[in-house]
């Protein structure tokens, strides 16, 4: 008998409403669009397009992994999985892996809907500024689940990052400014790539944190 790797398990054991739910407004945002655009007749721009995407993709992707790293508590179900004779550090491994996944899906599932009405456009154009903003606001979801085990405290501390950067535009954040691209903030002058690479190395940072969070508290544990 084959068996599976373990990250098609973990996304069974892992997809589901919670997930599906904001991973289904992004799509859903542009048929509303779509819709608008149309009873007003209305040409949108390419920045229309892009906005969505930088704004709304990062908020949605972490959102719908705010549980990654809670649901074994949430289900009751941590001190089976603590006993499984795997490397501390395969959870949060595969778990990061799933985010991806699907912030993946929630990309692509609205790239379809905005190419239909929409029309034509490059992806080359539309999707690399949303990719630095959803790495850091993931590693936000993971490492604040690792910390506190804590579905609502994830996707609280989620949603608060991404209200307060929304309102202050990065007048506060600065060169970590998250939507520098289609919602110029406070600070101008901001460098765009360093800006990207800020905020991707940062969110990268948050996932080791999160899974060395995870790492140390099953070590201690396990004694």
């Amino acid at each position: 008998m084959r068996t599976k790797p373990m990250l098609y398990y973990d996304l069974r054991l892992t997809v589901g409403l919670t997930s599906i739910l904001p991973a289904l407004v992004l799509p859903l945002f542009g048929m509303l669009n779509g819709l608008i655009w149309h009873l007003n007749r209305f040409t949108p721009r390419q920045l229309d397009i892009e906005r969505p995407f930088e704004v709304a993709l990062p908020l949605f992707a972490a959102l719908a992994s705010a549980h990654l790293m809670t649901i074994e508590q949430d289900e009751r179900f941590s001190d089976l999985r603590d006993s499984y004779p795997e490397p501390r550090w395969r959870l949060p491994l595969l778990r990061t892996m799933v985010g991806f996944v699907i912030a993946a899906a929630i990309l692509l599932a609205g790239g379809l809907v905005y190419r239909i009405v929409y029309g034509y456009y490059d992806p080359v154009d539309i999707f690399p500024p949303a990719f630095a903003p959803t790495v850091f606001l993931l590693g936000l979801s993971i490492c604040l689940g690792s910390l506190t085990r804590v579905y609502w405290a994830a996707a609280g501390g989620v949603l608060l990052y991404w209200i307060f950067e929304i309102q202050t535009r990065g007048a506060v954040t600065r060169n970590f400014y998250l939507f520098a691209h289609s919602l110029p903030g406070a600070d101008a002058e901001i460098p765009y790539t360093f800006n990207r690479v800020a905020i991707a190395s940062a969110g990268v940072s948050l996932l080791v944190i999160g899974g060395y969070i995870h790492v140390r508290k099953r070590a201690l544990l396990k004694g």
